[in-house]
């Protein structure tokens, strides 16, 4: 009997260290394209798609100098699959060059994609 718990103890032990999640989330990045070119007064828009098979724990974004930001999950109802959009105008405290936005999505296991986009503001 001793043996059987021994080895039941084992099983649950591999059972729960192996439920951890290593797939990390799908984010793609609708808009802006890569190589888009944005002048003063224009709309910047933001918009795409993350999903994970865990749920989604944060998602940020941010472009050097230009920007950053997070999406507020208190607002989102499917924490698998998230639609985002958000715009900005390009006012005139732009500096005109080129900017990198960079987007980081965490699911609740602390799997982590990155997706950038390169424009410019002329």
């Amino acid at each position: 009997m001793k043996d059987f718990l021994r080895l039941f103890a084992f099983v649950g032990l591999v059972s729960v260290s192996s439920c951890g999640d290593s797939n990390p989330p799908q984010l793609i990045i609708d808009s802006p394209s890569d190589g888009d070119v944005f002048t003063i007064g224009d709309t910047l828009r933001i918009s795409g798609n993350v999903t994970d098979d865990m749920l989604i724990d944060s998602l940020i974004f941010f472009t050097d100098g230009l920007f950053s930001g997070s999406l507020n999950l208190a607002t989102v109802s499917n924490l698998m699959d998230i639609d985002f959009f958000t715009e900005l105008t390009i006012d005139s405290t732009v500096i005109m060059q080129n900017y990198r936005l960079e987007a980081k999505a965490y699911d609740n296991d602390e799997n982590e994609t990155t997706t950038t986009v390169d424009f410019s503001v002329r």
